[in-house]
Order: structure tokens, then C-alpha cells, then sequence
């Protein structure tokens, strides 16, 4: 008798342990599947970073940066300033002045290297093209995604 009661509740541990696990596992893919969507989400959102980047250079009112025609190459807080007035100039994360050359290196966040080649080009041209006409003594802007290198 003492046997079967044995048996009986070491069967009885046994089906509670198995019931706990499949809890676990089903906790851990529920967790997964949160994981999933997220990252479906972000993708999504980092995606349409880069057709909101065609509309605005499109869409841009490029006289609302008269204020700063004019500004020095040197001037490192107005021209980051300026930079970053600009469309994708969120996406800017530093800039270098090399000044005795005349040349400005924008460096891009490895999320832009998602974006359409196309709108990032016209982007990039449309910028250069912004600054060279308001920033003294600007000859060359060289924008830097990743390992690749722009010059305008």
C-alpha cells in the first residue's frame, strides 16, 4: 500500500514539474512573439523614416534658412545648427570642419544606410547644394554613411 502511494504521488510531482514547464514555455514564446512585433514595428518605422525623407526634400522651405546666409565655415555651432535644420538633419550625428580645405564631413547614423539610394542621393545633392550657397568659404561637403563616402 505504501508502495502505490509512493508511486502515486511521485507521479502526481512529476505531472505538476511537466505542467510548470509547459508554462514556462508557453511564457517564453509568448515572449518571443512580443519580441517579433516589436522589431516588425521598428523596421516598419525605420522604413517610413525614409519616405518621410523624400517628402521633405521635396516639400522643404528652403528660405526658412535665410537666417543663417552667410555663416562662417568655422562657426562649428551655427553650421551644425544649420545642418541639422535641413532635411535628414536628425539623421546627422557629427560633423567635422576641416576648414583650411574648405570641406564639411557630415556623418549619418547607420540608419540611413536603409534608405533608398535614390531619395538619399537627392537628399545629399540637395543639402550640399543648400549649404554651398550659404556657408563662407564651403567648397566641398562630403556626406559619410557607413563606409561609404559622398562628395558634392
Amino acid at each position: 500500500m505504501k508502495t502505490s502511494r509512493r508511486r502515486a504521488a511521485g507521479a502526481a510531482v512529476l505531472l505538476m514539474m511537466s505542467l510548470a514547464g509547459c508554462a514556462q514555455v508557453e511564457e517564453i514564446t509568448n515572449q518571443a512573439g512580443e519580441v517579433t512585433a516589436q522589431a516588425e514595428r521598428l523596421w516598419t518605422e525605420a522604413r517610413q523614416m525614409g519616405d518621410l525623407t523624400v517628402e521633405q526634400v521635396r516639400d522643404f522651405d528652403w528660405s526658412s534658412l535665410s537666417g543663417f546666409d552667410g555663416i562662417l565655415l568655422g562657426d562649428n555651432s551655427r553650421v551644425t545648427e544649420f545642418f541639422r535644420s535641413m532635411p535628414s538633419g536628425p539623421d546627422m550625428e557629427s560633423f567635422e570642419i576641416k576648414g583650411d580645405e574648405g570641406t564639411l564631413v557630415v556623418h549619418y547614423g547607420e540608419q540611413v544606410a536603409e534608405v533608398d539610394p535614390a531619395v538619399l542621393q537627392e537628399t545629399m545633392e540637395q543639402v550640399a547644394a543648400e549649404a554651398k550657397e550659404r556657408v563662407q568659404n564651403l567648397d566641398t561637403v562630403e556626406f559619410r554613411v557607413g563606409e561609404r563616402t559622398y562628395t558634392f
